[in-house]
């Protein structure tokens, strides 16, 4: 029988033997077929394994009579994360979201939340509105029982009237390891919750089957192998205030994420007097599962020293009964001692002490004294820089209760710095450090004077104390360069007549600059990290290894050269109080770069208003720490020119008396029209300009088919051999993209042009180059992008699990099988949509938006999700790639293989009415096209059927790139890379019209640099491209009518 229109009268006819009689397809309509227990991904898998067979990879080229080409849209693929979100269903109150590379939300923002408040009578009635506030993000963020799941560890209302509370995230009792969220109440009504935590742990075994002391001993005995370990004096035990391994029990996402939870135990260990160590060990089986050195220093160096300045200052000493001075500082306003008495450990000094050039792992240290009161440079230097440092921490900032704050660790603690530190040899130290408790200053060796000369050096070490009493910042990974970043911000804005730090004491002929590091320069005259002194100035040049905590002294250059950009355009007064803001008030132990991006933002905006924020947003921008989620990135995306000419719908019947198995229809579901009686595997691809579809019959040959109305229908088989399961052709006809019936991890590319194919193997990239890994086992469902250069694939993966089952799950990723520049096949790089699904999750049936193409949609399967558990539950799901963004369009029931319409305001999908027929629904978009439009439904709109294809035949009116022009051209761009300034020279072989524009990565037009009328001959052009941040770029150069694109590099 034929496929039949459903209209709103014949869903009533179709469905008449439903109960309720449903006219529209919705959550509720559409009931799940019963005894269905597995994901719906299974029906994508294959039964066949690779076995060593070489198909013949020939594909005949299939081209209509009238060949249009389709435009090109410059393109490439960056992870999602950490701004893609999968979580639970939003709250309406919700109106901004920013997630992680987990999909969980790090920044909530919410107006007119119940929990919301102008002022609060007491701490616990924070509390208790934190609470409800968090019960009713509980979904969202994947907690089941926030009221039982988080505390509060610090409530306070600041100088703004914004309050604040901090929450520790605890399961049945036990804190979560770096599991932090901070719920601030503005008096407007808004309430924002930003941090880090974990869903809702899993762990069913939560009494430890090691002691303390086994756990201690166990750690103990791994530390000893890798630095020296020795019992403490006393007397060092009283100035590092530790008597022994601080013990605490948590459970530790292991790798940061919930799948692998441990119960652990967190120690801190000081196995000599300088270092600090911190070890996370499995309480039950007694693994060292995480272990780094938190010891804080300035970083490494070599090569010659110089000698101090001799500066002369007034310094603060303190006489003892016996007439004996001692560089102990009292006059501070945190000074708690008793008058003419001799000061005692915490009474709230600044102290100055000599280690006598030993070395801290077995120190002989005493007070610097003196019978005259007189002090050589190196002690008046280190004792000065205390000093100073204090004063500014004091006057310049604020603590929670808004009073000044006070010394290291806001309350008044004591400050002490060591001098005359020795290396392991007993030489100069080329270092200076801070261990947890107190500041220690080498006197240099090869690349460096003593480094108590230098007030920013100071300044700096005694920021990490700060650090460590406010935000606590992990040391190791961006974590960790945040906290050197931060702490080269209070260096240099201590000794704030430049942006430099350790100018006064590195040698030269070590750091080329002259300075240990710059804040306005990260390069700091280097140009890799084989340079002293260089660090990366963009996100895109981070270090990615395990070296220096994951890079803690590298990547905080990044971070530095984003508070120049800010300072430099507010001023260094406001810069400094808006990182302060957000240090104090928003950051965690936890948080990453884009967390301080994102805590800037709101501390600017806060302090000053939108411009300060602006230039925040700004300068994070420049360095590569992008805000994709709020829309405030480098950029709008740039949509396609809709195609003007006449859409269409193929479907695929499922009905099993129905000879016919291609059905073409108007989007109105008027004259539907039999194309093939070929049953295909999956839905069908079909070119830019409508004309021509490729589709794999279940006897596994790609076919051709003309989709055209104006053509006669015309079917042939493509392929020699009956090895695929699926294709897609590009935009233009002139590529295809196949997946064979094997698990053989690969996908096959062909020019149909000249009949040559390549085989692309699959893979998982790391965040490691050139580390891969090998957990795909097939891709199934692909498209080609607008640019011709990708491949959009869906892929099922699995990873071995030696102790327990498997974990399999589908993803998506894009491939560049095409080098459109060269003409020729890619370098089969790839990204995937998501570096880090969250366990349970799998995506796939990938389809992009018909004129932007930086949307796609796509089908989503969670089997966490509460309502899948006993059904089996599928959601038709929408994205904007640029943004972040993410809407769910339809709780399924099957998977819907979804297509956008022509004009994108409509999505089509498979899904099943109340009877269990398979039928195409389609719902109503918002002008986003990633969200329903506001008081739609899904409706039903043919059946029985599935494999929905919208698709338009015309010609879109744009420019199509054309590979040969290049060559006649003669074009060449250079200096490539540049920096400011490029020059373009080409060839004219007549008087012609040219424009030059320059796009990024994502496509996105970033400058219209020269348009104009130039005569035949040699032509030079001065391309001014101004200020952009490093990366790669793509000059479009349009001559009349022909287009073509350069590939060029910004150093």
């Amino acid at each position: 029988m034929m496929i039949n229109r459903i209209s709103i009268l014949s869903l009533f006819l179709c469905w008449i033997l439903a109960a309720d009689m449903q006219a529209q397809v919705s959550p509720s309509a559409a009931t799940p077929v019963a005894g269905v227990s597995h994901s719906p991904f299974q029906s994508k898998m294959k039964s066949g394994h690779a076995a060593g067979i070489l198909p013949r990879l020939n594909i005949r080229p299939f081209h209509a009579p009238a060949r249009r080409l389709a435009p090109p849209f410059a393109s490439s693929y960056q992870p999602l994360a950490p701004n893609f979100r999968l979580s639970g269903n939003v709250p309406a109150h919700v109106h901004s979201l920013h997630t992680n590379e987990t999909g969980l939300p790090i920044f909530i923002s919410s107006q007119g939340s119940p929990a919301a408040r102008k002022s609060f009578a007491s701490e616990e009635d924070i509390r208790l509105a934190a609470l409800l506030h968090l019960q009713e993000l509980g979904p969202l963020m994947r907690i089941a029982q926030p009221e039982e799941e988080f505390e509060p560890t610090l409530v306070y209302t600041d100088e703004l009237g914004i309050t604040h509370a901090r929450m520790q995230q605890y399961y049945l009792g036990i804190p979560v390891y770096g599991a932090e969220v901070i719920v601030h109440f503005d008096p407007s009504g808004e309430i924002l919750v930003n941090g880090r935590y974990q869903p809702t742990p899993r762990l069913s075994n939560i009494a430890p089957a090691l002691s303390e002391a086994e756990a201690i001993a166990i750690g103990r005995q791994h530390l000893a192998r890798r630095t020296l370990y020795r019992e403490l004096t006393q007397k060092e035990k009283e100035l590092l205030q530790y008597d022994q391994p601080l013990t605490e029990l948590y459970i530790f996402p292991l790798d940061g994420y919930v799948s692998s939870q441990r119960l652990a135990y967190h120690l801190t260990y000081r196995p000599n007097f300088v270092e600090r160590w911190e070890y996370i060990i499995d309480a039950h089986s007694g693994e060292v599962l995480h272990f780094y050195n938190h010891t804080c220093s300035m970083g490494p160096a070599t090569a010659n020293g110089t000698h101090l300045n001799g500066s002369s200052h007034i310094v603060n000493t303190f006489q003892l009964n016996n007439g004996v001075f001692v560089l102990l500082d009292a006059t501070k306003n945190m000074y708690k001692g008793a008058p003419n008495a001799e000061p005692r450990s915490g009474d709230g000094f600044i102290l100055t002490v000599d280690m006598k050039n030993t070395h801290p792992q077995n120190p002989q240290f005493e007070e610097v004294t003196s019978n005259n009161n007189t002090w050589t440079n190196l002690e008046v230097s280190a004792h000065v820089n205390s000093s100073i440092a204090y004063d500014y921490f004091e006057t310049t900032f604020r603590d929670r209760n808004n009073v000044p704050w006070t010394s290291i660790n806001g309350q008044g603690g004591d400050v002490i710095a060591f001098i005359n530190v020795a290396d392991e040899n007993g030489r100069g130290l080329d270092n200076a450090f801070w261990n947890g408790t107190a500041m220690f200053y080498g006197n240099g060796d090869q690349a460096f004077s003593p480094l108590a000369g230098a007030i920013d050096v100071g300044g700096h070490e005694m920021g990490h104390g700060v650090i460590q009493a406010t935000a606590n910042l992990e040391y190791q990974g961006e974590s960790g360069a945040l906290n050197e970043s931060y702490a080269d911000i209070f260096g240099s804005m201590i000794d704030r007549d430049d942006w430099t730090l350790g100018e006064e004491v590195v040698n030269p002929a070590v750091f080329r600059s002259g300075a240990l590091r710059d804040m306005s320069n990260p390069h700091n005259g280097g140009s890799s990290l084989n340079d002293n002194g260089y660090q990366p100035a963009h996100y895109n040049e981070r270090f990615t290894g395990r070296e220096d905590n994951g890079g803690v002294h590298i990547n905080s250059g990044i971070n530095n050269r984003a508070f120049f950009l800010v300072a430099s355009a507010v001023g260094k007064d406001k810069a400094e109080q808006i990182y302060w803001r957000a240090l104090r008030d928003y950051l965690g132990r936890s948080s990453q770069f884009i967390d301080m991006r994102l805590a800037a933002e709101r501390a600017a905006g806060e302090l000053y208003g939108n411009t300060e924020a602006n230039a925040v947003r700004s300068a994070y921008d420049q360095v590569g720490i992008i805000d994709n989620t709020g829309g405030q990135g480098s950029g709008t995306p740039t949509d396609i020119e809709v195609n003007p000419g006449q859409d269409y719908l193929i479907v695929t019947s499922t009905d099993p008396n129905d000879a016919n198995t291609l059905y073409r229809s108007d989007p109105q579901i008027n004259n539907i029209q039999p194309l093939s009686q070929t049953e295909p595997k999956r839905p069908i691809s079909i070119t830019d300009d409508g004309d021509v579809g490729y589709f794999v019959g279940k006897d596994g040959h790609i076919r051709g088919l003309f989709t055209n109305p104006a053509f006669q229908t015309n079917e042939q088989i493509l392929s020699t051999d009956p090895f695929w399961d699926n294709v897609a052709v590009s935009k233009d006809g002139n590529l295809a993209a196949a997946v064979s019936t094997q698990q053989d991890t690969s996908i096959y590319v062909f020019n149909l042009a000249n009949g040559q194919a390549v085989k692309y193997r699959l893979y998982n990239p790391t965040t490691v180059q050139g580390v891969q890994t090998g957990d795909v086992l097939f891709a199934d469902a692909i498209q080609w992008d607008y640019s011709g250069e990708y491949v959009m694939y869906d892929a099922f993966n699995r990873i071995p699990n030696a102790n327990g089952a498997d974990v399999e799950y589908w993803d998506v990723g894009f491939i560049r099988v095409w080098d459109m520049a060269a003409n020729d096949f890619g370098d089969g790089s790839i990204t995937k949509l998501f570096t880090n699904l969250p366990e349970g999750i799998s995506i796939g049936n990938a389809n992009f938006a018909k004129n932007s193409p930086f949307i796609i949609t796509f089908d989503l399967y969670d089997e966490n999700d509460p309502a899948t558990l006993d059904d089996d539950e599928v959601f038709v799901m929408a994205a904007n790639i640029e943004t972040g963004d993410i809407g769910t369009l339809f709780q399924n029931t099957i998977l819907g293989f979804p297509s956008y319409s022509k004009l994108d305001d409509r999505v089509v999908f498979g899904a099943l009415n109340n009877n269990g027929d398979t039928i195409v629904a389609q719902v109503q978009l918002a002008p986003d096209k990633i969200n329903v439009a506001p008081n739609t439904q899904a409706t039903g709109l043919i059946g029985p059927s599935k494999y929905p294809v919208w698709y338009v035949v015309g010609e879109r009116n744009t420019t199509a790139t054309d590979p040969l022009l290049a060559a006649e051209l003669q074009l060449r761009a250079f200096p490539n890379p540049f920096e400011q300034e490029l020059q373009l020279d080409l060839v004219l072989q007549a008087q012609s019209r040219v424009e030059v524009g320059l796009y990024d990565l994502m496509g996105r037009k970033v400058k219209n640099l020269h348009t104009g009328m130039f005569s035949a001959g040699k032509q030079r052009l001065e391309l001014q491209p101004g200020r952009l941040s490093a990366g790669v770029y793509t000059l479009a150069v349009q001559v009349n009518e022909r287009q073509t694109f350069l590939r060029l590099v910004r150093r």
